[in-house]
């Protein structure tokens, strides 16, 4: 009778948990859908970067820019319609869904679901759409920043999105480009360079983690190119 009792409350004690998991997953995919169909992503901020910065809509032009403009350091976001940034997208925001951070040699870093990685810069031109973007500091910083992102090739996937460090054992894609600048100037072993996690608003699903839009609307980061094949 004993063990009966026990046996039973151990699978009310399970069915409540496995309850709550449920609630929170079902939350966490509410808030996604509200976000995305409130459009926390404000456009007209999209809309002032994308005439201020160079805008091309064929690849030939875009390889051609590419290589005049960019320069070590540069953050690089881009976007498609596969499943990987649909879902993205739903747990990010609606329009960047991927974050990388251009080393200089023609190689950029980026955090994918195989890790860390290395990647040769041209294979962007195969995104429907990507923009460039230069971080308002020094030329040290940027160059320092590169360097840090190269130096954490072959750490894991960090799955976790809600949470973001600057010297962790894993980073997702807006992570590693977050840390690297965050980790570009020390002061006394503090960490105190450029935050470009500094967007100018809030979002309950971006607040703990950083995003590819949020990297792309903090103020210290600025597009120097715009390539799109979409037929608008």
């Amino acid at each position: 009778m004993l063990l009966s009792y026990k046996l039973n409350e151990e699978v009310e004690v399970s069915m409540r948990r496995r309850a709550i998991a449920l609630l929170i997953t079902l939350l966490i995919v509410t808030l996604s859908l509200v976000v995305n169909f409130c459009n926390l992503f404000p456009a007209q901020l999209t809309e002032i970067a994308f005439i201020v910065c160079e805008h091309v809509s064929d690849r030939d032009s875009a390889e051609h820019h590419l290589k005049e403009v960019v320069q070590p350091g540069d953050i690089i976001l881009s976007r498609g319609s596969g499943v990987e940034d649909v879902l993205v997208g739903a747990r990010y925001s609606p329009y960047w869904t991927h974050a990388m951070i251009y080393v200089g040699w023609g190689i950029i870093v980026e955090g994918t679901v195989r890790g860390v990685v290395c990647s040769p810069l041209w294979y962007i031109l195969e995104c429907e759409e990507f923009c460039v973007l230069r971080v308002d500091a020094p030329i040290n910083v940027r160059l320092a920043a590169a360097l840090f992102a190269l130096n954490q090739v072959g750490k894991p996937c960090n799955w976790n999105c809600f949470q973001k460090r600057i010297y962790g054992d894993s980073y997702y894609c807006s992570e590693i480009v977050w840390a690297a600048y965050k980790a570009s100037v020390t002061i006394a072993g503090i960490p105190c360079g450029p935050d470009v996690d500094d967007a100018p608003f809030w979002s309950p699903l971006t607040d703990f983690g950083v995003s590819p839009a949020e990297i792309f609307l903090a103020p210290n980061t600025h597009a120097v190119l715009w390539y799109s094949s979409r037929q608008e």
